[in-house]
């Protein structure tokens, strides 16, 4: 495993051990009733990176201390009544959820733990209702002990800062970004190849998102956020203004191959440049540019090839200017925001808004919902069946549903869950019964803890493992229940591990009954959401607010790219999520220059937007991704001739925003042909 190579995965386990020692030792000293809370703590929040775990121990104490409030309030309250003290539970639990859902950033740490640390500690105190205060008190010290030793440890003793990875990470990134692009146009290289990896380019944007979100808490400059969160928002726009710069290349190519090889040439010279990724020339980016406008100048509108080799000409200097943008701020981020305050970005010449996100509400209030119908349903079965240990079971659903409730299907990571719940048993068992009865000392503890500790710490940096390595030990100490003197008894031991294992079985089954959506019925919800959208651009001929409408779309379509490889049905295997952006892209770009237009070319203009609208309306209608009419491509033919022919910059724009449209409309990059309409100036572009 590569994670185990790493010396500094093992550098990271050893400060997440000493950490969770020095806490279990401060506790001893404290006398505190279950010290072994702040071992487990430590293992929950600890992260390779110093800022990412303070972002974690902060709001971690926060979110303990709310559900801790929220226990003393409601158990004195209700624990006479049951089955309402259970539905309370359950709403504090769905409503905390959503919050926390809500939020992406390490804020939502607060109502995550809110929402499971009130179970964890009302369920065990409704039979002792009057220590209700002094149980939230010793477990709030236990936990907010943990989180700081935690804390203090991974940023006094060799700190990893994120600024660095960071810089790598967009550095990777970019040389991922040069290399999808160099390959999209490369006619030996295969589409699956191709989205290949596109798709691991949108799951880097996605890592990189993550640690953006937890930047705030290590970089040295505020601006490096700012200057990461807009590389990240070009490299996403880089994906679609690719595809819209490869369409019209193909088709000229195909057309007039006499007016192609100057485009093809100029094409050449831009993917060379950004195959260089992240050490490529800034300053290329303006004899690109002035290249880029001797070629318009000499394309006039007189057919439909000159179109072509403007629109082709025009993706091409957005895309130069994405990737200027991209460059200057991977610089202004290395400088650590010293140098440059403000990046003079090219693109659009404005900022992209990066608060604005989409959310699922349905979808996540079902999740948060059926976090809480779980957590009163186990709640029922124990008051039901008046086992002792039904409160374990209650615990285990509720946080490993809050834990989940985000996933698209939850249960192969809730089956891990479990598995690794029984192995934490398992490894408990051995520990009490045959290696702590012979622990005299606090030291000799420490040394028989170290071997299974230590070896789990490195996998918490590896993808496939970090489930793994945070549920083992945290259910393993758990289990053993560290104390200050060594008691053991099987058949407390037997009970509790059961009612832990049913509460996860319980709650397997509950998912399976509630949650069989998976990723195919999210992706079609993202889909319908994305139509949605484009049909209030097409109808909307006020569109004021295109930067907050476009970075919206722009998350919702992260959240999609990696999901479209789910969806088998063949009405929806045609959705094209790229296609769905472009699209959207030259919608705005028309709006934007629609009311420059000539009366009688604004009113043509919204007739063919409004079919427009009325095709997305029909694909929402359906829930399926229907082909476009066949009349719009006539009708978008035309149109383009028509506003082109005019001699103003506006109906140029709005002609090869129009164009655009139309070969986002009309035609797959993988499976398209030219066909020629005889006694027509208009390119007919049909997919096969």
């Amino acid at each position: 495993m590569n994670a185990l190579r790493d010396w500094r995965n093992w550098l990271f386990s050893a400060k997440a051990f000493a950490s969770a020692m020095l806490a279990f030792f401060i506790a001893l000293k404290l006398d505190l009733p279950n010290p072994y809370w702040c071992v487990t703590t430590v293992y929950i929040v600890a992260n390779p990176l110093s800022g990412a775990t303070r972002s974690k121990a902060l709001y971690r104490a926060l979110g303990t201390t709310f559900g801790a409030i929220g226990a003393v309030t409601l158990v004195p309250v209700l624990v006479d009544h049951p089955l309402l003290m259970s539905a309370a539970t359950s709403l504090w639990v769905s409503v905390l959820l959503y919050l926390a859902m809500l939020d992406r950033t390490p804020r939502g740490y607060i109502f995550m733990l809110g929402a499971y640390t009130l179970p964890i500690i009302a369920m065990p105190a409704v039979t002792q209702p009057t220590h209700i205060w002094d149980i939230a008190l010793a477990r709030t010290l236990e936990i907010v002990l943990g989180i700081t030793c935690a804390a203090v440890v991974n940023t006094v003793v060799f700190p990893r800062r994120m600024g660095p990875l960071l810089a790598t990470r967009m550095a990777q990134l970019m040389d991922d970004a040069g290399h999808w692009t160099r390959l999209l146009f490369t006619p030996q290289v295969s589409d699956h190849a191709t989205q290949q990896l596109r798709r691991r380019l949108v799951g880097d944007l996605a890592a990189l998102d993550a640690m953006i979100r937890q930047m705030a808490y290590d970089a040295e400059s505020r601006t490096q956020v700012a200057h990461a969160q807009q590389l990240r928002l070009r490299i996403i726009l880089l994906i679609p203004q690719a595809a819209a710069l490869h369409d019209p290349v193909v088709v000229l190519r195909r057309r007039a191959p006499t007016q192609a090889a100057p485009v093809l040439a100029l094409l050449e010279e831009v993917l060379a440049w950004m195959d260089l990724g992240s050490r490529g020339d800034g300053d290329r980016a303006k004899a690109l540019r002035a290249r880029a406008s001797q070629l318009l100048d000499t394309a006039s509108a007189a057919n439909i090839d000159h179109v072509l080799m403007r629109n082709a000409v025009l993706r091409a200097q957005e895309v130069i200017d994405l990737w200027q943008d991209n460059l200057a701020l991977h610089r202004a981020y290395a400088a650590r925001g010293t140098d440059h305050e403000r990046v003079a970005l090219g693109y659009r010449n404005a900022r992209l808004s990066e608060n604005v996100l989409y959310h699922d509400h349905g979808l996540l209030a079902w999740g948060a919902l059926s976090a809480g119908m779980v957590t009163f349903l186990t709640c029922s079965l124990w008051i039901a069946t008046a086992n002792p240990y039904g409160a374990g079971a209650v615990i285990m659903a509720a946080v490993c549903a809050c834990f989940f409730a985000t996933a698209d299907d939850p249960r192969p990571q809730q089956t891990g869950f479990l598995i690794w719940t029984l192995v934490g048993s398992l490894v408990a068992l051995v520990y009490l019964f045959l290696v702590l009865p012979y622990m005299q000392h606090f030291w000799g503890l420490v040394a028989v803890l170290a071997p299974v500790l230590l070896v789990t710490g490195p996998l918490v940096s590896s993808p496939r493992h970090a489930l793994a390595a945070v549920i083992f030990p945290v259910q393993a100490v758990t289990i053993i229940g560290l104390r200050q003197t060594y008691s053991a008894d099987f058949t407390h031991f037997a009970n509790a591990s059961l009612a832990l294992v049913l509460g996860m079985v319980v709650l397997l089954a509950w998912t399976g009954m509630t949650k069989p959506f998976g990723t195919a019925a999210v992706a079609r919800r993202l889909a319908l959401s994305t139509w949605r959208d484009l049909v209030r651009i097409a109808r909307d001929a006020n569109e004021q607010d295109a930067a907050r409408t476009l970075s919206r779309l722009l998350d919702r379509s992260c959240q999609l790219f990696p999901r479209e490889v789910a969806l088998r049905e063949q009405r929806m295997a045609q959705l094209d999520a790229v296609r769905d952006l472009r699209i959207a892209l030259r919608l705005l770009d028309i709006r934007s220059h629609r009311q420059a237009l000539t009366p009688s070319s604004q009113q043509a203009l919204d007739q063919l937007i409004d079919a427009v609208g009325d095709y997305f309306q029909a694909c929402v209608d359906s829930h399926h991704a229907l082909p476009a009419p066949e009349h719009l491509a006539d009708q978008a033919d035309a149109l383009v001739m028509r506003l082109s022919s005019q001699d103003e910059p506006a109906a140029e724009y709005a002609a090869q925003a129009l164009a655009g449209l139309r070969l986002a409309l009309f035609r797959s990059p993988a499976s398209a042909q030219v066909t020629p309409r005889a006694a027509s100036s208009a390119v007919i572009i049909e997919a096969t």
